[in-house]
């Protein structure tokens, strides 16, 4: 099993049994804020508030993992899909498959009691050190019971079983039963804040960066976007008819909040502005989805490229700085 040296903790953070740490590799087979993003984290309020361990609000009230998101759930019905991987060298403790992959519903939560990580995976790493895997599509487990397993391993993929709201996997790591948020090396002690220390691997680590926001996905329609048809990936065309009535421009992001400007354009071929939007969100956001359009007045579209543009800046220490900028393009023939 690998292992890292010990960690030396601040005295006021030092846990005793997290001195000998386990080293964490990446347990989702994708490229970090490019086409997987991180939507939540532990949450550190032990109140029925909820606060991330940068003290931001990428959690939500009493959240024990890390999720690793993509973006809408084409990207995880490829014939590829996106692969889960073991984080570390372990025993397999538990395995479940068979639950079916649904957004979560009224309906759904109460079949799903009990079984809120849907379809899923612990790993056993040795020294009361644990790492589950859960929302994983139905069917594509790949591991046993007490099988044996090395770190980069390929257990299952990325599903939406379970309590899910977005495809992503929950990863939970435990050390003698108890959360451990893997940014900071240490349990939730009720308040934020770094603690300098981290599970995961040196060249890894530098590539988690912080996201407080991001863009999920982005595109154009003829017909009204709709979150549902958004989420599954069923709204995004990059061309369309000259002869549709209506043209629209979407954005979906994660992360929104009060101190959030957003701007968005849609431009034809000529650079005119048909449609603007600037605003912000009257709370935070775990995700969002907002579009601008607009009914056509002639008798065709005018043929070729148009531009979506969508930008989003928060205001620091009285100064505006770039957190999201973006444009798509649409041809329209």
């Amino acid at each position: 099993m690998r292992l890292l040296p010990p960690i030396l903790l601040l005295s006021m953070l030092t846990v005793s049994h997290v001195a000998h740490a386990i080293e964490l590799y990446l347990p989702v087979q994708c490229e970090p804020g490019v086409n997987c993003f991180i939507q939540k984290y532990v949450d550190h309020d032990t109140s029925d508030n909820y606060i991330d361990y940068r003290c931001g609000k990428l959690t939500n009230d009493g959240h024990k993992g890390t999720d690793f998101r993509v973006a809408t759930k084409a990207d995880i019905n490829t014939e590829a899909g996106v692969p889960v991987l073991a984080a570390a060298d372990g025993k397999v403790k538990a395995v479940r498959d068979g639950m079916p992959d649904k957004f979560v519903t009224e309906k759904i939560i109460k079949y799903i009691k009990g079984r809120e990580c849907g379809n899923g995976v612990v790993i056993d790493h040795g020294d009361e050190w644990e790492t589950q895997y859960c929302h994983m599509k139905k069917g594509s487990i790949l591991v046993k019971k007490d099988q044996e397993i090395l770190a980069g391993d390929p257990i299952g993929m990325i599903g939406t079983s379970g309590l899910t709201e977005y495809p992503h996997l929950h990863f939970d790591v435990r050390k003698d039963g108890e959360v451990i948020d893997p940014f900071i090396a240490r349990p939730v002690q009720g308040h934020c804040g770094s603690s300098g220390a981290t599970l995961w691997e040196q060249g890894l680590a530098e590539k988690l960066v912080y996201q407080s926001t991001g863009l999920l996905a982005a595109g154009f329609d003829a017909e009204e976007p709709a979150y549902d048809r958004i989420l599954k990936g069923e709204q995004k065309h990059d061309h369309l008819s000259g002869e549709a009535e209506t043209l629209y421009f979407w954005v979906y992001m994660f992360g929104l909040k009060p101190e959030h400007r957003i701007k968005m354009e849609l431009k034809e071929p000529g650079g005119t502005v048909l449609a603007t939007f600037r605003g912000s969100v009257d709370r935070h956001k775990a995700d969002y989805m907002k579009f601008i359009g607009l009914r056509r007045k002639t008798e065709k579209w005018p043929a070729g490229e148009y531009i979506g543009k969508i930008k989003v800046t928060e205001i620091r220490r009285n100064e505006k700085e770039v957190d999201v900028e973006s444009e798509a393009i649409l041809v329209v023939e």
